[in-house]
């Protein structure tokens, strides 16, 4: 006598001679709705919905929609999640966390990036810092400047305030006129008017230049000695002294004088 139970979750029809998988080769089985002779429930099998025991990960595959009530874990995921429900859309508004590396083809955009470790830049092309006159970059520690593959060039100690550089170029300026005002910007003021011609120079404000800058002035003119009656006479702007007088003069065969501020009201000669 066949066994006529049908076992509910069991998708195993009880009378032997049906007791077969049905579908496709590797199609799970599930009970379809319909009914043998005896009234016992028929399973089937579907390409839709397959597990792969000879891949050497098995595989289980579905094709259509999965709905679930609970969670789904996976150790990976794949796709654009473009359909995802649920999930905070971009623009995110948040905290994100992310154990792991971020790579990003294009642009990353922010007001302001926080890098709590060791920060490497390896940029193809130029880069800039800043988009205003009045940004301030700050680095704290060393600073090492240099050409691709070489010891640094440029090295700033941060353990002594020592600056270590293999050559320096400073801002120069020459006139020919009689009277010239040096700029705070101005680091050489070469006098190229003739020695038969007086020339004033007017220093820079010596608060506005800052304390421990420097000016050197020196007489380009050829053809002999300058007297002290075609002097270059070196001033002081207004509320300022220079050698705690209000002027100084650079006389003779192509002489100089360097110059620096206290940052006050005062200049020095050197």
């Amino acid at each position: 006598m066949a066994n006529v139970v049908n076992y509910g979750w069991a998708y195993v029809h009880p009378t032997a001679s049906q007791a077969q998988a049905r579908g496709v080769d590797k199609a799970i089985q599930f009970l379809t709705g319909a009914l043998d002779g005896n009234g016992i429930g028929m399973g089937s099998g579907s390409a839709n919905l397959m597990f792969d025991y000879s891949l050497s990960t098995a595989s289980l595959r579905l094709s259509g929609n999965m709905t679930a009530s609970g969670h789904v874990s996976a150790s990976t995921f794949y796709g654009n999640g473009s359909n995802l429900s649920n999930i905070s859309p971009f623009p995110y508004t948040g905290n994100a966390v992310i154990t792991g590396s971020l790579t990003v083809t294009n642009s990353i955009t922010a007001s302001n990036y926080l890098i709590a470790n060791t920060f490497e830049v390896n940029n193809s092309g130029s880069s800039t810092f800043g988009n205003t006159n009045d940004d301030t970059h700050q680095f704290t520690g060393s600073v090492l400047f240099g050409t691709s593959g070489s010891v640094a060039d440029v090295h700033y100690n941060n353990s002594n305030s020592q600056l270590k550089i293999p050559g320096i170029r400073v801002s120069y300026r020459s006139t020919g006129s009689v009277a010239f005002s040096a700029s705070v910007s101005d680091y050489v003021v070469g006098v190229a008017a003739s020695i038969s011609t007086a020339v004033t120079i007017e220093l820079p404000d010596a608060s506005t230049a800052g304390s421990g800058s420097l000016l050197i002035v020196k007489d380009e003119a050829s053809g002999g000695s300058r007297t002290s009656g075609n002097a270059i006479t070196i001033s002081a702007s207004s509320g300022d002294t220079v050698e705690n007088t209000t002027s100084v003069t650079i006389a003779g065969t192509m002489a100089s004088k360097t110059f620096y501020s206290n940052g006050n009201t005062k200049w020095f000669v050197v």
